[in-house]
């Protein structure tokens, strides 16, 4: 379908590139912003749209809205300004670095009447939209822990930790799947390979109703592993984000001890990329003016949380105390 508006991508990295490839397909790409002329340059004319070095040349023209994938620290700058000449923007996460900047795009695109979406790419695939309509529907019945795993031996990172690259993620998704409040956060972590940036990171979330969340970070592990799972009180939920499927195991231990008898299925399937289906939604949401599923109000609450575990873990010095 042939839309309407016209989108800018402000940075051309290894991910700004995939956004820019996607955005082509949906032949909605207007133009490049890229500081390196040459890449720049390059890939225009490789898509057949404009270059510009800098994204006050873009907030002059007609293009409808921007999408954002720089470093984190200039997401601020560069929405803020977007959002000011009236663009709507489409910002990678983590949405900002600090709290308070998110709450500010958030003002300024209510003020502005601008669409703001963050890139929780999760939320966009089918798996996790599944379990979201299974778990509303009350089916696993009652939530007794969650458990996320995002461990791989890839790109290390100097400018932001595994919790920022990697966990910013399976935040978004805990955050998105279960709606009540944090009372507590306990957080370990160890750095190896930069002083200051954290290697590996284990957080444990507890909830008002007696959930337990439990999330380890490692990019120096040797296996490529992407998993969520859920234990409810009748069976629980195990989601492969590499095969993408979802298996229900229905066996579940009763109150008086027994165990129901051996029993799961793969429930779901659906291999459909999910980045076509996020900005897809992005720009379903620039047509009819409505608010994303990773709004900015979901995007500040992440970063907020991502604020409390490391004020936790750098109040305990990523260590649990032992007597």
């Amino acid at each position: 379908m042939t839309q309407s508006a016209t989108v800018a991508v402000v940075g051309a990295g290894k991910w700004g590139q995939n956004l820019i490839k996607t955005f082509h397909s949906l032949d909605v790409l207007a133009a490049i912003v890229e500081s390196d002329d040459l890449k720049g340059q390059t890939l225009a004319t490789q898509y057949g749209v404009e270059y510009y070095s800098e994204i006050e040349d873009v907030l002059s023209t007609d293009i409808a809205a921007v999408a954002i994938a720089t470093p984190v620290f200039s997401h601020y700058e560069l929405a803020k300004k977007a959002l000011l000449a009236g663009k709507d923007v489409f910002v990678e996460k983590p949405m900002t670095t600090r709290p308070e900047e998110a709450e500010e795009l958030i003002e300024l695109a209510n003020h502005n009447g601008c669409i703001l979406m963050v890139g929780h790419l999760l939320l966009y695939q089918p798996g996790i939209q599944f379990i979201k309509e299974f778990l509303d529907q009350g089916k696993l019945g009652q939530i007794h822990s969650i458990r996320q795993i995002r461990r791989s031996l890839g790109t290390i990172r100097k400018e932001e930790n595994v919790l920022y690259s990697f966990g910013v993620h399976d935040l978004a998704v805990l955050h998105y799947l279960i709606k009540e409040p944090i009372e507590a956060i306990l957080a370990t972590s160890q750095i190896v390979i930069s002083e200051g940036i954290e290697d590996d990171m284990t957080v444990h979330f507890h909830y008002r109703s007696g959930i337990q969340a439990h999330l380890h970070l490692n990019w120096l592990w040797p296996v490529k592993d992407r998993q969520l799972m859920i234990l409810g009180e009748r069976g629980s939920l195990h989601f492969d984000e590499l095969r993408q499927e979802v298996i229900y195991y229905k066996q579940y231990a009763n109150k008086d001890a027994t165990v129901t008898a051996p029993d799961h299925e793969i429930i779901f399937e659906d291999s459909t990329p999910p980045l076509t289906l996020e900005l897809q939604h992005f720009l379903d949401c620039i047509q009819q003016r409505k608010t994303p599923r990773s709004c900015g109000i979901q995007g500040r609450d992440v970063v907020k949380l991502m604020a409390d575990i490391m004020k936790i873990q750098e109040r305990t010095h990523g260590k649990l105390l032992y007597p």
